[in-house]
């Protein structure tokens, strides 16, 4: 509202970039923000990650470990934050025995895989995408209430920008889908182990509780992983071209 007060009807065009901005550095200081982390103590996983991440061409990236298992019993790992910033974060979750050493390396190399694709980044890059065209529609259809800059123009801004979300949320998950995919392919020429990337999957499935074959409609609308159906299905297309 303060930019379309001084701006007015031309405030979205500073407003998307100086949003884009804002996520740019939101992403390279995200590993700042997150709770109860600490450095990675087992020497195996420690020597892991280091091998995995020459491998894929980032060497130094550190890892972490998040201790969340007062909250959750789910494991997971993420990759956060960019250049000096970029970490792997593993949940306490996942290094607590269900899973075997192999399984964890796999998991390892798919978030490395994130960041030697620069996911993080084109994530931002999207998101720019999106904000410039959606900032000048909220624009638009305030104009009848006197624009952003008045409060009653306020309830229609929310309205436009979050029905945006929802029609655009199909094409935020392919290409969530998409980098997933490009990440497990990595992990898989990473690690060249696909009876292990199998088997994490299988149990991906269990601990987690996921549909491993969820509906077209459900797939479409909500899905931002491969299910695990497709995933078991790109180990095995790996496995027989690595075969040839």
């Amino acid at each position: 509202m303060g930019l379309a007060g001084w701006l007015r009807r031309w405030w979205w065009a500073l407003a998307a970039p100086l949003f884009a901005g804002l996520a740019l550095l939101s992403a390279f200081l995200s590993v700042y923000l997150i709770p109860n982390t600490h450095p990675l103590r087992n020497p195996q996983t420690a020597a892991d990650v280091r091998q995995l991440a020459r491998v894929e061409g980032i060497p130094g990236t550190k890892a972490e470990v998040q201790d969340v298992e007062r909250r959750t019993t789910a494991p997971n790992a993420e990759s956060v934050g960019f250049g000096t910033t970029r970490r792997l974060i593993l949940w306490d979750t996942l290094l607590n025995g269900r899973f075997s050493n192999d399984e964890v390396r796999v998991v390892t190399a798919h978030e490395l895989g994130h960041i030697a694709h620069h996911h993080i980044l084109k994530r931002v890059g999207w998101l720019a995408l999106f904000l410039l065209p959606a900032a000048g529609l909220v624009a638009l259809f305030t104009l009848p209430r006197g624009g952003l800059a008045r409060p009653e123009a306020v309830p229609v801004a929310l309205f436009v920008f979050v029905m945006l979300q929802l029609l655009t949320m199909p094409l935020t998950n392919i290409v969530s889908r998409r980098e997933e995919a490009e990440a497990d392919w990595s992990a898989l020429q990473a690690t060249q182990d696909p009876a292990a990337a199998r088997a994490l999957f299988r149990r991906l499935a269990t601990t987690s509780l996921a549909n491993p074959d969820p509906s077209t409609f459900t797939y479409v609308l909500y899905e931002d992983h491969p299910t695990i159906v497709q995933r078991i299905a790109m180990v095995d297309a790996w496995q027989t071209r690595a075969s040839r």
